[in-house]
């Protein structure tokens, strides 16, 4: 952990970045992301960063492969355009202890924060877990807030294990026994989680101690500028599916149970923070139907204007990419709120692009104007011996037992690979002077078009990432149309500016903006 008076100095880059907010419903579609400061619009390409054991936060001391976010990290994500991360904000890692508040491990994150911002990298705070807890072969909540009915862990599924490793957990080797989503399936995780989404009936249940976590990141993240907002709970399980076996049922446990825990939350937030974005997610099996909710997060009419309908993809468990975007863009139309896809397929380290899923979900992200993050750039967990040999569920650094990255961006050797970051390297619009109509890169080609109507009071340029050492070795050409009325400019290395002849682009003009790889002659 680096000291204090470090990230203190820290502070007055905090606000390079402008706040971000949405857009105005539109009809028949939903909310986009904008510069509170300038009004553009705003697509976010990006990657989680997720520590699922102690000390819950990346390394930020020094570089390592494995497991830091450090200015060579940020660097490079720059240069392949990721313009936000998803940061793990843990709850075991904040509170560790009931009630006893973290200081330090806050100010990591706010650390990483700040050095990011400088990147142009914004961050969104994600509650992460995955089937819940240690005591359940899992991570995410405090021990005090895992309550389970019967200490039958992992009944049904296998005989009780009676093995406790030194740490009070299960072990290592019995956790193996199983895939880790099976553990889902315990009457444990189950009913841990329904305590987690109790209504308030009682003075210190575990909804009043989730929504004080929340509370208190809200206190301290809620001047941040680059903080987009928090995401308050990753893959939510249903629920007790085995007192209540209709929340297996899609759409039931979205309705039932988070609906109102998210509500109870975000009421609670927003007595603090009323600026800060929240991403709400449904169970993960919604494919076929829509999600349960009746409206974004919070009791207030106006809480779509601050809400974002977060959402996974991985193929398998979900069906074909197109039919389920559809699915949850539709959600998020009905709901009035914004989209984001929170995780979804890496790309692979090869030159195959016809069969990439990430590529794939990439291209069909950009028919829905959708923003987005890959699970994961790191490990974000390291082994050891002595750690592989121990009966702990913890790594030397982190905990690998649940998913976790590769060494898919730095190889063994501490060197980029170059096969994946180019396809992470996609060309697009970071922020657009207008209201887009269309976005789509081909990867093949590594064509680029941009269509948007253009808002004339917006005085900043559109800003387009196209990378010169990834997909334009060779430098590129750029077509504007209507001709004359628009011209663009190299604002940096990786980013063309578009910008309005103003005594000549009518507003709500359509401006088409192409890019494609300079043609080469001998």
């Amino acid at each position: 952990m680096l000291f204090i008076s470090l990230i203190v100095a820290l502070f007055s880059v905090a606000n390079a970045l402008s706040k971000v907010q949405l857009t105005q419903f539109e009809e028949n579609g939903k909310r986009h992301f904008v510069e509170k400061d300038t009004g553009r619009q705003i697509f976010f390409h990006g990657v989680n960063a997720i520590v699922k054991g102690f000390p819950y936060v990346p390394l930020t001391s020094e570089f390592d492969i494995d497991v830091s976010l450090v200015d060579k990290d940020h660097q490079y994500l720059a240069d392949i355009g990721v313009n936000v991360y998803r940061l793990g904000a843990m709850w075991v890692g904040a509170e560790p202890k009931e009630g006893q508040f973290n200081q330090t491990y806050f100010d990591e994150l706010k650390l990483i924060t700040h050095q990011a911002s400088k990147y142009g990298i914004y961050t969104l705070l994600d509650m992460h877990q995955d089937v819940i807890s240690e005591k359940t072969c899992g991570e995410g909540i405090p021990d005090y807030a895992a309550i389970p009915k019967a200490q039958d862990f992992p009944a049904p599924i296998d005989d009780i294990f009676t093995d406790i490793a030194t740490d009070g957990y299960p072990t290592r080797q019995d956790c193996a026994k199983h895939n880790w989503p099976q553990y889902y399936n315990t009457r444990s995780a189950s009913s841990i989680f329904q305590n987690l989404y109790n209504n308030i009936t009682t003075t210190g249940s575990t909804l009043q101690y989730w929504s004080r976590f929340w509370e208190t990141v809200a206190k301290e993240f809620k001047n941040e500028q680059s903080v987009i907002g928090y995401e308050l709970i990753n893959e939510p399980w249903a629920g007790d599916i085995f007192s209540e076996p209709k929340l297996l049922i899609p759409s039931v446990a979205d309705r039932e149970n988070l609906q109102p825990a998210y509500d109870y939350i975000t009421d609670n937030i927003r007595k603090i923070d009323t600026e800060s974005l929240i991403a709400f997610a449904a169970v993960t099996w919604d494919d076929p139907i829509a999600a349960g909710f009746s409206h974004a997060p919070g009791s207030d009419v106006n809480a779509a204007t601050q809400s974002i309908f977060a959402y996974h993809f991985y193929e398998p468990p979900q069906y074909t990419v197109h039919h389920y975007f559809k699915t949850r863009e539709a959600d998020a139309a009905r709901l009035q709120t914004a989209s984001m896809l929170t995780e979804f397929e890496r790309p692979t380290n090869d030159d195959d692009i016809e069969n990439d899923l990430f590529v794939k979900a990439a291209n069909v992200a950009d028919e829905y104007l959708l923003s987005w993050m890959i699970w994961e750039y790191k490990t974000f967990c390291r082994e050891t011996e002595a750690s592989l040999n121990s009966n702990s569920q913890a790594a030397e650094f982190g905990s690998c037992k649940t998913g976790y990255g590769e060494h898919l961006f730095w190889n063994d050797n501490g060197e980029i690979n170059p096969l994946a970051s180019k396809k992470m390297a996609r060309t697009y619009a970071q922020k657009v002077s207008g209201r887009t109509e269309r976005m789509h890169f081909n990867p093949q080609t590594r064509s680029f078009e941009l269509i948007y109507l253009a808002n004339t009071a917006i005085k900043e340029p559109t800003e387009i990432f196209a990378s010169v050492k990834y997909q334009y070795p060779e430098g590129y050409d750029v077509t504007l149309l209507p001709k004359g009325k628009v011209f663009s400019k190299q604002v940096t290395e990786n980013i063309v500016g578009v910008y309005a002849n103003k005594a000549l682009l009518a507003d709500g003009e359509k401006v088409i903006v192409r890019i494609t790889p300079k043609s080469v002659t001998n």
